[in-house]
């Protein structure tokens, strides 16, 4: 049951009849039959709960204790209403934020109800600001997304790894060759192609992936290291897609996440000690399960085409940048101990 439907609207009036108190198993079971529910225990242990008036309206109360991260149940039975938690220090935070709550007016509720509900954007903004590479990424490639499929798709001729140009001779388009593409200085269009995403879903796996292990390595390795990972595998990948194929019309950000996954493996073996390299194994070896099962081009059976080029070729990049890394640390350390 959802706390919504137990949440009665009534005129305000606030009394808090008991205060906290401890209530046993047998003593809990004589105010609502749910407690092995609640305890999801055979044999549960004391709950905490009071009684608030039947008449007092909880929808604003119960709201904000769940954005508060507060588990709780509101239970009501022809003994009263009670509302019930888990634990000495969650009782003890409810009864402060129902006092509070309950000396508030009507607008004062609606303000920290919304203030809780904007929380989440001011942690959002803190971490986009101690991960600024990780959050640039992941927002330059929504918007791209958005502007691909829902203002101009004329986008994808300004990103693509060569753009489409009239042909001189068959009166149709052609791509053009890298010469004359970077004889022009479009140096953009080395990395741009990986912020194209052609599905939502294509999108929802990529970032998933790309922020889940950047943000590792920009925690670790700082923002300016991240930045020159994502520009060295991406532009890599993006040039073996386009040798292996002769496509210039290609995209998406999993050549960035395969080259993570690859810098991931090597400094996870290299540094086991570091919390950021500590990602599960099993994972790890889905991933690299996921790219040797899309080479076999089982996917181009349902029509979707996979950019398998730029996954192999950002898997390599990222272990050799790892392992150039790893290298470096090992020579740091030698020429330590030898002074």
């Amino acid at each position: 049951m959802r706390l919504a439907s137990i949440c009665y609207r009534a005129a305000p009036a606030f009394k808090l009849v008991i205060d906290g108190s401890l209530v046993t198993v047998s003593q809990y079971k004589s105010v609502s039959a749910e407690n092995a529910a609640l305890n999801k225990q055979e044999n549960p242990g004391p709950v905490h709960s009071f009684e608030i008036e039947s008449h007092v309206d909880l929808a604003s109360f119960c709201q904000l204790l769940w954005q508060r991260k507060l588990p709780h149940r509101v239970i009501s039975n022809v003994q009263g209403r009670f509302l019930v938690v888990g634990s000495d220090q969650d009782m003890l935070r409810v009864k402060t934020l129902f006092h509070d709550w309950s000396m508030m007016s009507d607008a004062d509720r609606k303000l920290a109800s919304n203030a809780a509900e904007g929380a989440w954007v001011g942690k959002l903004l803190n971490q986009a600001r101690k991960l600024p590479v990780t959050a640039m990424v992941s927002l330059v490639a929504l918007l791209i997304y958005l502007q691909m499929h829902f203002f101009d798709p004329e986008v994808i001729r300004m990103l693509s790894f060569a753009p489409a140009v009239p042909s001189e001779f068959s009166g149709g388009l052609r791509f053009e060759s890298l010469s004359e593409t970077f004889s022009r200085l479009q140096l953009w269009r080395l990395i741009s192609p990986v912020f194209m995403h052609f599905s939502v879903m294509h999108l929802a796996f990529d970032l998933t992936i790309v922020i889940y292990f950047m943000r590792r390595v920009e925690t670790r390795l700082g923002s300016a290291f991240a930045l020159l990972c994502f520009l060295l595998i991406g532009i890599f990948s993006n040039f073996a897609q386009y040798y292996f194929t002769s496509a210039s019309l290609f995209g998406g950000l999993s050549g960035v996440a395969y080259g993570l996954v690859g810098f991931v493996i090597v400094m996870r073996r290299a540094f086991p000690e570091v919390s950021e390299w500590a990602v599960n194994p099993a994972f790890l070896v889905v991933m690299v399960v996921f790219l040797i099962l899309y080479s076999t081009g089982v996917t181009e059976l349902f029509n979707l085409y996979i950019a398998n080029a730029a996954h192999w070729a950002g898997l390599v990049a990222g272990m050799l940048l790892a392992g150039v890394l790893v290298i470096r640390r090992k020579f740091k350390l030698q020429g330590d101990r030898s002074e």
